[in-house]
């Protein structure tokens, strides 16, 4: 006998009706925060991408867009992730890099969040640089 994937029917029952609303984002938020010290927990940051990048292809196959709800939630717990030392280390910037700008398509919200760290990180490596230019230009080119 197999175990069961929670992981999977936790994902698969938060996408059944193919939007993620308010209520389940308050159920997110109590289920994915750190014990101690506030902030998300990294299992549930992977989590959270890996709900995120299912919802939008999901949302995408019916023309729909994400809820605010949602992606202000995601937003939230990215800077949360990131800026808790202040730092936004080389590593954090290449997870920045493949796990939520893969697709090299910068959206406004994308743009916001980068915004948002840029701002907010007292201190940024060069990677971290680069990655904000590199989505920069890449806005730059889309609205040409």
């Amino acid at each position: 006998m197999s175990a069961i994937d929670w992981r999977t029917v936790c994902m698969d029952t938060l996408l059944a009706d193919g939007v993620i609303d308010a209520r389940e984002v308050g159920i997110l938020k109590k289920a994915l925060k750190k014990k101690e010290g506030g902030g998300i927990h990294p299992e549930g940051m992977t989590f959270l991408v890996e709900l995120r990048a299912a919802a939008t292809k999901k949302a995408k196959a019916k023309k729909q867009q994400l809820t605010d709800v949602f992606e202000d939630y995601f937003a939230k717990s990215v800077v949360e992730h990131l800026i808790k030392d202040g730092e936004i280390t080389a590593y954090e910037a290449d997870w920045l890099r493949k796990t939520l700008f893969l697709d090299k398509k910068i959206d406004d919200r994308e743009w916001k969040l980068l915004q948002t760290l840029n701002k907010k990180a007292t201190k940024k490596a060069p990677e971290f640089e680069k990655l904000y230019a590199d989505c920069e230009a890449i806005r730059n080119k889309a609205k040409k």
